[in-house]
């Protein structure tokens, strides 16, 4: 079977995992790639500059010569209107079996298959159930029963249930990088993940819709962690292909372990030895930790401080960490010499100037730390905090759609 992938703005490791599965049982996986010029659909947008720069006919035309069995989006909120924009399109001339999966799907599946143009969604994991979808396909009838899919035949809606996570993630295959080789300059980073789920079920990320989604139907644990034998095997492989010159660790946190995350730098200094970067959580870095990354190559660590209010921080955001929690790994990491950006988040109910104001003089006295990314809060579907603020009339029902819609 053909499967063809369809993305914007940036590399999706999502996607390199599920042609990867794909490719390893025979299948022939593609890319139509829109680079997102001024709208890639997560950091940066200018409007008039978006529509000069617009390249949707040409990914259409590239997704049409494919001419694929399957077209799949790995879907999220802010580019949801674009990839139905995409499979309408392609569906007015080519008959093609559409695909949504991601969390979007996942957090509101129902609004996903309304659209004419889809033709299925998968919630939550998707390497196994994608794959049987081609499977049923080459044999020349689909499967409606597949587990985590939900499909439309002949108006009515087939809802088939859960399946169980995946708890070994050493028996995926290495990430398909072949993908996304003619558009991403894989040679000067190299982007990678070595869990799935998160220690932390913060009230406004995705993570914590899978974690809902996840628990509630007693799908296993939700956070999983690749070995450190298997992260290094992949690293060496892809050195020796691309010859990087850093490496991007894309997890919400690096690991829960701290015996895995030493054994991981000391391994990493000596058989990858080039700089890399992690994202890191309060709970998990001290000066110890720091210590560990430094010396093995480490050059940034974001880290997720949020709000030093330490009321709306619990009861809003879900994050138990204490201030103490904060200052110790922020001066862990100065006290290591370790360079790293802290995540500040404005907007958030309850929050007056003075908050905003402490953590600014906060990170002021920081000595290693190189940016203050500031985010203003975005409401994503079927996370807490989104229904939170329409119990406490920060928002109504009518930006509910608009945010299940991704026109927030």
């Amino acid at each position: 079977m053909k499967i063809t992938f369809a993305a914007i703005g940036s590399e999706i490791i999502s996607i390199e995992a599920l042609s990867a599965v794909l490719k390893a049982h025979g299948h022939s996986c593609s890319l139509a790639f829109d680079r997102g010029l001024f709208d890639d659909k997560q950091y940066f947008s200018v409007n008039f500059l978006a529509r000069l720069f617009n390249d949707k006919k040409r990914v259409i035309k590239d997704i049409l010569s494919f001419n694929p069995d399957i077209l799949a989006f790995s879907v999220f909120a802010d580019n949801f209107q674009w990839s139905l924009e995409i499979a309408k399109a392609v569906k007015e001339q080519q008959d093609v079996f559409v695909v949504l999966g991601g969390i979007h799907p996942t957090s509101v599946p129902s609004v996903c298959l309304e659209p004419d143009c889809v033709d299925a969604v998968c919630l939550g994991e998707g390497e196994y159930p994608l794959l049987e979808l081609a499977d049923s396909l080459e044999r020349g009838k689909i499967d409606y029963s597949i587990e985590n899919f939900w499909f439309k035949k002949e108006g009515v809606i087939i809802k088939n249930r859960p399946r169980p996570l995946i708890t070994d993630l050493d028996q995926l295959p290495i990430i398909d990088k072949e993908l996304f080789e003619p558009f991403i300059p894989i040679k000067e980073y190299y982007l990678t993940v070595t869990n799935k789920g998160c220690i932390s079920t913060c009230s406004y990320c995705s993570q914590n819709c899978y974690a809902n989604w996840e628990k509630a139907n007693n799908l296993g644990p939700f956070y999983r962690q690749r070995s450190v034998d298997s992260v290094i095997a992949e690293l060496v492989l892809m050195k020796k292909r691309y010859n990087f010159k850093r490496v991007d660790i894309k997890n919400n946190v690096l690991s829960a372990s701290r015996k895995w995350t030493i054994e991981f730098c000391r391994r990493y200094k000596s058989e990858i030895g080039v700089p890399f970067r992690i994202m890191g959580h309060p709970k998990t870095i001290d000066y110890a930790v720091a210590s560990a990354l430094k010396a093995a190559g480490c050059w940034h660590v974001q880290i997720g401080v949020e709000s030093l209010n330490s009321e709306i921080r619990k009861n809003w955001l879900n994050r138990n960490e204490t201030n103490e929690d904060i200052y110790q790994a922020l001066s862990g990491m100065d006290k290591a010499d370790l360079n790293y950006s802290a995540d500040l988040m404005v907007g958030l109910p309850g929050e007056t100037d003075a908050d905003i104001v402490q953590a600014i003089k906060l990170f002021a006295s920081c000595r290693n730390l190189i940016r203050a990314s500031i985010f203003w809060l975005k409401y994503l579907p079927a996370v807490d905090i989104t229904a939170k603020a329409l119990k406490d009339n920060y928002i109504s029902q009518e930006d509910i759609v608009k945010v299940n819609h991704g026109l927030q």
